[in-house]
Formats: structure tokens, sequence, C-alpha cells
């Protein structure tokens, strides 16, 4: 069976194998990575790699790479996704600026097609589980300014 739900046309007579190892490198860097292999195809399906610094609690910058062979890249009119290869960086911060306010960014760009998925620059308001966000948004497709609020934070860092 596919992610999507649909029965796999291809016949398979072998397990994948899915691999990931997580640690500190030290007290404020940690680290990731996972693979996915497919046994009947002979190749690597997926795999990503990230790092993380955090010196203090609300300081955070990140960086990922992301690679996928049949990835999910857009929701189509149909309903169904638009799935192709996916190879990619995610850099992104959390940074506070005064008690409760904290600048957040987020740069996400393909390089497979040499162009950014997705910017995000702005700031967050935390107190008492409540944040009103306010950011600059520019993506492939559009852009747009927002204004959100929410019980939890719309922001996640590379592998947080």
């Amino acid at each position: 069976m596919l992610i999507d739900g649909n029965i796999s046309q291809s016949s398979r007579n072998r397990s994948d194998w899915v691999a990931f190892a997580d640690g500190e490198i030290s007290r404020s860097v940690s680290g990731y990575t996972s693979v996915h292999f497919n046994e009947n195809r002979s190749r690597f399906d997926s795999a990503s790699a990230g790092i993380r610094y955090r010196p203090q609690d609300g300081k955070v910058l990140g960086a990922r790479y992301k690679y996928g062979r049949d990835e999910p890249i857009y929701l189509q009119s149909d309903g169904t996704y638009f799935r192709d290869k996916l190879s990619q960086i995610d850099l992104a911060a959390q940074w506070p600026i005064r008690q409760n306010l904290y600048g957040v960014a987020r740069f996400n760009y393909a390089l497979n097609v040499g162009l950014p998925l997705d910017i995000l620059a702005g700031l967050e308001y935390k107190k008492q589980l409540r944040l009103l966000e306010r950011d600059r948004r520019r993506t492939a497709l559009c852009n747009r300014l927002e204004y959100r609020t929410q019980q939890n934070p719309i922001t996640k860092m590379p592998h947080s």
C-alpha cells in the first residue's frame, strides 16, 4: 500500500531498510540523520540529515538537508498530490528579542529546481500558551502578509 492509500502495482518481495541516528554532539549542538533504502529497487528512496544549535532556552538555529525520490510536492485540484523528486535545504532560527517576543525566520530552498520554496521572517509573541504571530511569507506560489493566533507556535524548527 502506498502513502496515499492506493495499492502499489509493482511486486515487492523484500522489506525496505530504514535507519536513523539522533544525538547530542555537545551540550548545545545536536544532530540527526535518517535513510530509507528500497531493497526491491536497490536504491535509496529518502535521506535526511540535520544539525541544531541551541545555546539557551528560546535560542535555536537549525539546518537540514532532505532528499526524497517520490515525495508529495503539492495538492492538485483533483485532491491527489503531485509527486516528484525532492532535494532541499531548510534553514530556521528563533531568537529572543525581549521577554515573550521572538524573532523567527525560515528559508526552504529546492536544490533540484534552484528556487526558494518558502521564506518566512517574523515576530512571535508568546504569553501563557497564546501566540500572536505576524510574518511576511514568500512562497513559490504567492506573497502574503499574515496574522495568526493559536494555542501552539506555528514555527517548526528542522528536527524539532
